[in-house]
């Protein structure tokens, strides 16, 4: 389990980090508009994820795949989407690796 928190469905398994290895890895999904998109678009686009997500039979498909829910607001979704940037380009150049 590579993210901070144990699985709900794998209760029994640590994560790394408990494990003694200092690696947090997720996975997350999310919807990107062009910069510039008015505020009024991103916020309706914003609040129909956030609702489609709340619907049981969406959030039990997620779960049933081994997924979770998380709905944040634009601005969080921006932050968390710069820190998973900022860590790959870590491991890339950790790695010695270039942009492709």
């Amino acid at each position: 389990v590579t993210s901070p928190q144990r699985h709900p469905r794998l209760p029994d398994t640590p994560t790394l980090a408990e494990a003694g290895v200092p690696v947090v890895l997720t996975s997350m999904g999310g919807l990107s508009v062009p910069a510039g998109t008015p505020q009024p678009i991103v916020r309706r686009i914003a609040e129909a994820l956030t609702a489609a997500l709340a619907r049981p039979d969406v959030k039990t498909k997620i779960e049933a795949l081994g997924g979770r829910t998380a709905p944040t607001t634009p601005d969080e979704y921006a932050t968390a989407l710069r820190a998973e940037i900022g860590m790959a380009e870590k491991m890339m150049a950790a790695a010695r690796l270039g942009a492709q």
